[in-house]
């Protein structure tokens, strides 16, 4: 499985890569949305991660493009499932970045 991490906040998007690496799932991480659809017409990603909010292409904007392609996303934010849903589709994931580490091992069965 490879995991794209896409987060501006360069310190969480390695905190999750170098959490999921461990596991042995493979991940790529970039800083932005823009760099994220980029990159996921250019590799074979199953599941995207990404911040809500980010200065280059949001994560709504990373949201609608996975639900277009079938791919699978999870977006982290402190803000709340409520205020983001509006601008995501229905198969969208939102996870709270407060214990978020601990919430992608459940996600993703790791122990």
């Amino acid at each position: 499985m490879q995991i794209l991490i896409c987060d501006d906040d360069t310190g969480t998007g390695e905190l999750v890569a170098e959490h999921l690496n461990k596991q042995g799932i493979d991940t790529l991480v970039v800083g932005n949305g823009y760099e994220g659809i980029k990159t996921l017409a250019q590799h074979n990603i199953e599941v995207v991660i990404s911040d809500y909010w980010m200065s280059e292409g949001d994560g709504g904007t990373v949201a609608n493009y996975c639900h277009d392609k079938n791919i699978r996303c999870i977006i982290m934010s402190g803000a709340s499932m409520e205020e983001l849903r509006p601008y995501l589709p229905q198969t969208t994931l939102v996870i709270d970045k407060v214990n978020l580490l601990d919430k992608l091992s459940e996600l993703f069965k790791i122990s």
